[in-house]
């Protein structure tokens, strides 16, 4: 299955907008690849497309016979959407700000997010797909069987980065504490109409069941995350000192009861590590 060649054409036909981070990719091999890393098993499981744009993977998405809801802000794109798609049955079109979208709403019972977005937005829908780090009950997470998204590579290296790897960071523990990531592909800047600046990764993003390692205090873990990261070249226990999470005679003790070496950094701590740090803090006070 090739996607329709009058998109392709009707696509180079538009204006993009630079404000909107329009790269449209069109390389068939790559949207079929994101579409079968998306499409769930169970045949009546909703879709949830984000920036469907002139409908490339949207293409993939409606073939699959999903329930499929493609959300789009551009006033340009929504005549293009209908056009190709507003007669398919298992397609529903909502033009507006994904940010502005009950994306919980969506979802009767559980559902899959996919979707090409806008990178300098990642961050907010990221956040309002996810939830924060300190939100157990977030609803939306909890409805949620797969989000596969395409992000700039360096952002999707943050994401599925593991310890020790110099993209480690805050992100990559805030979203895998609740998500276990992978990447599906890495897709060249070439495969793009316009080609951007910079290369992209799709990743996958599965909730867990559970967290990696149950802690007291979330929001105190957050915050010791949050601070750690904050002196990257710092070893941890310096960069805690500095933030006023712990003096620095609270620090030792705690690193050793919980059997984590004085000069480790941020970046080299697992989850499970920063989790046995947190409760060895807590128990202090």
């Amino acid at each position: 299955m090739s996607v329709n060649k009058k998109l392709v054409q009707t696509a180079r036909e538009l204006r993009l907008k630079r404000g909107l981070s329009q790269n449209f990719l069109v390389d068939d091999a790559a949207l079929s690849t994101i579409a079968q890393a998306a499409i769930p098993e169970n045949a009546e499981t909703p879709i949830i497309e984000i920036g469907a744009g002139a409908g490339f993977l949207t293409h993939y998405l409606v073939a699959s016979g999903h329930p499929v809801t493609a959300i789009e802000i551009d006033d340009r794109m929504i005549p293009v959407l209908k056009e190709a798609y507003g007669q398919a049955p298992n397609f529903r079109l909502i033009h507006q700000n994904v940010l502005h979208v009950d994306l919980l709403s969506l979802f009767p019972q559980t559902g899959v997010i996919v979707g090409n977005i806008p990178y300098h937005l990642t961050g907010p829908i990221l956040f309002l797909i996810a939830g924060e780090m300190n939100q157990p009950d977030f609803p939306l997470r909890q409805k949620l069987e797969n989000v596969v998204l395409m992000v700039q590579k360096e952002v999707g290296d943050r994401l599925t980065a593991r310890p020790g790897a110099s993209a480690y960071s805050q992100l990559t523990v805030q979203v895998q504490f609740w998500f276990e990531t992978q990447r599906v592909l890495i897709v060249p800047r070439n495969a793009f109409y316009p080609s951007p600046a910079v290369d992209s990764m799709v990743v996958s993003l599965r909730p867990r069941q559970a967290p990696p390692i149950a802690v007291q205090d979330l929001a105190f873990f957050s915050r010791l995350v949050k601070e750690g990261f904050v002196h990257r070249r710092k070893t941890l226990m310096n960069s805690l000192k500095m933030r006023g999470v712990a003096s620095e005679l609270q620090l030792k003790a705690a690193f050793a009861e919980a059997g984590i070496p004085t000069n480790a950094r941020a970046q080299e701590m697992s989850i499970p590590q920063f989790g046995a740090l947190t409760d060895v803090l807590l128990a202090q006070r």
